[in-house]
């Protein structure tokens, strides 16, 4: 497996990965079905994975505690190369883009995380 968190097998991780984190897990699997991509999943914990050529979705709860294991996981494996995170994970203040609008994220910074102190306080660019 990929490691004790996701407990996930390893060929179900693919080199296009999208995480959905702490959104509506039945919608996820109903836009899914809809795609013919909801047929068989693997799940273990706050962790759920469908896998279909090189696309491996996963979904999983909101915050550090669901996130930070699996990206541990997922990218130490050294097989993912694109990795598109979808979610609210919450706001801070009033939002520049209405909900539920995508926006290309050119950088981001690390705020009560447990890489703070290896990241500093700069941004950080994917």
């Amino acid at each position: 497996t990929l490691g004790p968190n996701t407990n996930d097998p390893r060929d179900l991780l693919g080199p296009d990965v999208i995480i959905c984190a702490g959104e509506d897990q039945a919608e996820l699997v109903e836009g899914l079905a809809e795609l013919g991509l909801a047929s068989e999943s693997f799940h273990y914990r706050c962790y759920q994975w469908w896998r279909t050529g090189d696309l491996t979705v996963i979904w999983t709860g909101i915050g550090t505690g669901c996130l930070e294991p699996l990206l541990f996981e997922i990218l130490r494996s050294a097989t993912v190369r694109r990795l598109c995170l979808v979610g609210s994970a919450g706001t801070i203040r009033e939002p520049s883009y209405p909900p539920g609008t995508a926006c290309w994220i050119e950088s981001a910074y690390s705020l009560g995380m447990s890489i703070d102190r290896w990241v500093g306080e700069s941004a950080q660019y994917p």
